[in-house]
């Protein structure tokens, strides 16, 4: 537990300036951002790792077509298969400040989440449990939400649906992966 508690710490330390990044620079979306590929990569290069390791890789983030791009450095040591970590850290951003508030954000973070959950092994894990537990979390606050605000035409409906959707299949794939 004690190696599981170190290796989450180290992950969300090193993602959480990726996560800004991708907060601040509105890349979470599928059809305009990179977060997913980015994760998606990252998540690969997790589960290669099986041995104990230095994990690192260089990952380029294209800010805008003709502009500059930046690099990002990920460097941490890994004591194994840890792109489950990365899914539970990914879904603990949905609580952060900067996305709480942000429905269209959220759910793209959510797709994202479901797009890693596809790509994930199939095991009974600590971190996919506490991955489902948060979004069911999610999911709850969001079927309250409908009920105070059952006005149809509102946008803040429609949104609210479309959060729950995403979040019912994220939920799905993931537990199927257990």
């Amino acid at each position: 537990m004690v190696k599981l508690a170190r290796e989450a710490t180290t992950l969300r330390r090193v993602l959480e300036p990726v996560f800004h990044y991708f907060d601040s620079e509105n890349q979470w979306s599928s059809e305009k951002g990179v977060a997913a590929h980015v994760l998606m990569y990252l998540q690969s290069l997790l589960a290669e790792s099986g041995n104990p390791a230095i994990l690192s890789g260089v990952i380029f983030l294209e800010k805008d077509l003709f502009s500059y791009y930046s690099i990002l450095i990920i460097s941490f040591y890994t004591l194994g298969d840890n792109s489950c970590l990365l899914l539970s850290v990914l879904v603990k951003h949905l609580d952060h400040k900067s996305v709480a508030k942000q429905p269209i954000v959220q759910i793209n973070i959510i797709n994202t989440a479901t797009k890693l959950a596809q790509n994930v092994k199939q095991q009974a894990s600590v971190a996919i449990l506490g991955a489902i537990s948060e979004l069911i979390k999610h999911l709850r606050k969001s079927m309250q939400n409908s009920a105070e605000d059952s006005s149809f035409e509102n946008d803040g409906f429609k949104l609210n649906t479309e959060l729950q959707f995403a979040l019912e299949m994220c939920i799905l794939h993931l537990s199927n992966k257990v």
